[in-house]
């Protein structure tokens, strides 16, 4: 709890009672830019980005969500090891400065007993879109149908759609959560465009967890394939009618990063009480405006590619397309019928 971040040289009696002269808030406003916590009313008081007080906030009460819902696995809270290696920390801590000083502190992370107050770690919602390195290597396999005559028609069942296997492999782990499991939205739809058609490819969306490790390896498999029945009317004069199956085989390669953005409260415990730098003078020392804990949101003082790190990613993979069919020597057109 904060009280045991608290500098033992903290005389209990240090705490004066303060008085609220705005009425207390049954949540936090999405707009709290800056909060204080008053261990002795066991509230936090809130500020918007302007240093405007938005009033006082009992800890006991429903903050709205700070992360919405996604991919399993896809928000971590953040560790304390992780606030250092945010690219714009520098910015944080100036913004901590010129707000209540250069003085003696430490700085923390999700603390247990505030559970809404959290700094969370979470794959960006866009997920990692593949894009092609290279045209894909593709060579295509034909074979005639064989099928059964009868009634002055040739009926064969085929396999048709496409069915393939995605290998990534982690390239380059983020600096956040190393090691660890993290969920993502992989996208392969541009990278297998010019092979299945923008439509089809389109769809081809995964959403699972993948080891944040250097060279760590994920399969994706997919199996879109249906049974087509195929009548191929033939004349009794068409006996060099026949039916040619084709199967488009394919070797693909790409690359995608996953972006992991850091969000939330970043806590700043001084050793002696301190208040914000921006209040009239009258102001600065009023028991009320004294405080030992302090936080920022971090998306209130830097910017997204502050907050991040990218775990990057290459594809290698196999597709086939299948059942692509043609009809020659016949005058006239199949009758296909594709199982739902």
């Amino acid at each position: 709890m904060f009280g045991s971040l608290l500098f033992a040289s903290i005389p209990l009696c240090a705490f004066g009672m303060p008085t609220f002269s705005v009425s207390s808030l049954y949540q936090l406003p999405r707009e709290a830019a800056l909060l204080a916590f008053d261990p002795h009313t066991n509230a936090l008081k809130a500020w918007d980005a302007n240093q405007l007080h938005l009033g006082s906030f009992h800890i006991n009460s429903t903050e709205y969500p700070l992360v919405q819902k996604r991919v399993v696995g896809a928000c971590h809270k953040m560790e304390r090891d992780d606030i250092y290696k945010l690219p714009g920390i520098g910015k944080l801590d100036a913004e901590a400065d010129k707000l209540w000083g250069n003085r003696k502190r430490n700085v923390y992370v999700n603390e247990k007993d505030y559970p809404n107050q959290v700094a969370n770690i979470c794959s960006n919602e866009s997920g990692a879109d593949f894009t092609p390195t290279k045209n894909p290597d593709c060579h295509t396999i034909e074979n005639s149908a064989e099928g059964t005559l009868e009634n002055g028609k040739i009926t064969l069942t085929n396999q048709f759609g496409f069915s393939g296997e995605m290998i990534t492999t982690v390239t380059k782990e983020s600096s956040f959560m190393a090691g660890q499991s993290i969920g993502g939205t992989f996208k392969f739809g541009a990278m297998l465009g010019k092979i299945l058609g923008a439509e089809v490819s389109a769809g081809l969306t995964f959403q699972e967890g993948v080891s944040n490790s250097q060279g760590s390896s994920q399969s994706f498999k997919v199996d879109q394939t249906m049974t087509q029945s195929i009548e191929q009317p033939v004349s009794a004069d068409e006996k060099n009618c026949k039916i040619t199956l084709s199967t488009q085989a394919c070797q693909v390669q790409g690359t995608a990063g996953l972006q992991l953005i850091a969000s939330g409260w970043v806590w700043y415990v001084y050793a002696q009480k301190t208040s914000i730098s921006t209040l009239p003078i009258y102001e600065k020392l009023l028991p009320e405006n004294m405080h030992y804990m302090w936080a920022l949101k971090m998306e209130n003082v830097m910017s997204e590619d502050e907050r991040r790190h990218t775990m990057d990613l290459e594809v290698r993979g196999n597709v086939q397309a299948k059942g692509k069919f043609t009809a020659s020597g016949c005058s006239k057109p199949a009758a296909v019928t594709t199982a739902k």
